[in-house]
Parts: C-alpha cells; structure tokens; sequence
C-alpha cells in the first residue's frame, strides 16, 4: 500500500466480528449474573442439599439431576402429560455457549411445573426446588438476555450480508441496557413497563457491566468499511 501510495488506515478497514462480541458481552453479564445469583456448579458440596445454592447453579444442578437419570427423565415425561404439555427434554447449560444457558433458563421456566414434580419424588432432591421469588429471578434473567439473543442470530445470518446492520444492533442493545440504568439527570429511573415497579439491583448491576464492555467495542463501528457497507446495501437506502 505504502509503495503505491494508496492512502490506507487499519483502524478504518478493520471489521470486527460483531457476533463475537455479543457472544463476549453475554458472557460478561451472565458472569455478573452467576455472582450475584450464583456460583460454579463444580464447587458444590455433593451432599449438600440445594437449600443454600443460587438460583442459576440451582436450576443447573436441578437440570442436570433430571438429564442424568434415565428413570428421572422418564418421570419427567410421565409430568408433561399429566399437566398437558409437549414432551420435551430439558436442556443443559455449556459454558462456552452463552445462549445455552439462556435455553436452559427458558425451557425450565416453561416446564417448572413437571421440573418440580419430578424432583418431589426423590426426599433428596426436595431442597433443589425453587422457590416462586427464584422463579421470578430465572425470568427476570431470560428477559434481560433475550434482546442479545435475537442480535446474535441476525448478525449470524449466512444468506445476506449482515455488516450494514452493525450500526443497528448497537443502537437496539444500548436501547436495551437504558431501560435498567437510573440517571436523575436523564429521568431513567429504571422502571419495569410490565410491573411498574423497578428492576432488581442485581440485573442492574449486570446491565451496567455489560454497557461498560460493550463501550470498549463500539467506537470500532465507525470504521470506513462500516459507513461503506450500510452505504452501498440496497436495504438501508433512503429517498
């Protein structure tokens, strides 16, 4: 480039891969989220009860109870019927795959009722319930997720060119993390449209950090190959 005198800049001709960032962001907030509502499944005692667990490693280990056992699973099943549900397997959490843990989370939620029965039937297992509030958490959890979710599958896209979309995915997760902040200044307060209440401290708290990592990434999105991909894609064009 240099010898024939072609102007040319890295920092604008780099293009970072937006769905690994995600995927480092989402791991940053479930790594927030495992501190404050859990810890690593491997450092529990093995003859402990589940009555002083987490709810994240809790709801773990009762996943990984049931999957276990192939009586379990098939109690599982017997469950799904009697409460008119779809058969379906619960679903474990890999750790190198952030969106397995939000899976986890939504198929157990779905299916906390024959999760729970199940578990009843084995005296050992009774501790490793969860309680309604801890429910609420798994909830709170998945809806705090959900929006990285639906990036990370669009920006994974094969079929189309996705580089135009960068711009967007930012604005729609930044969008995302504002409603969990409180800022006098800004009149965010932080509250949630369904309950009218506001959001648990600890999903703040993931939300701030996840906005603080996600800044270290976003000025890399005004590079020239970004402004000349949204320019040239037919899709983004205005009258």
């Amino acid at each position: 480039m240099l010898e024939k005198n072609i102007d040319f800049s890295v920092e604008d001709f780099r293009v970072r891969c937006l769905a690994h960032i995600l995927n480092l962001v989402c791991q940053t907030a479930l790594d927030s989220l495992r501190d404050i509502s859990g810890t690593n499944i491997d450092d529990i005692d093995p003859a402990s009860d589940g009555t002083m667990v987490p709810v994240l490693t809790k709801l773990d280990k009762c996943v990984a109870f049931v999957r276990a056992s192939p009586q379990r699973r098939e109690q599982f099943r017997s469950q799904c019927k009697i409460f008119g549900l779809e058969e379906k397997e619960l679903l474990l959490d890999v750790r190198t795959r952030w969106n397995s843990t939000l899976l986890m989370m939504e198929r157990a939620f779905e299916y906390q009722k024959p999760l729970e029965c199940t578990l009843r039937m084995e005296s050992k297992l009774i501790g490793w319930i969860l309680t309604q509030e801890q429910w609420k958490m798994v909830h709170n959890m998945t809806c705090f997720l959900q929006p990285f979710k639906a990036m990370t599958e669009l920006m994974s896209k094969q079929d189309f060119p996705t580089i135009s979309f960068c711009s967007l995915v930012y604005s729609k997760i930044f969008l995302h993390l504002e409603k969990y902040r409180v800022d006098a200044k800004r009149k965010l307060k932080a509250i949630d449209p369904k309950t009218g209440r506001p959001f648990p401290t600890w999903v703040r708290i993931a939300a701030k950090e996840v906005h603080e990592k996600l800044d270290k990434y976003y000025p890399s999105s005004d590079g020239l190959a970004y402004v000349v991909g949204t320019v040239l894609d037919p899709r983004c064009k205005t009258e």
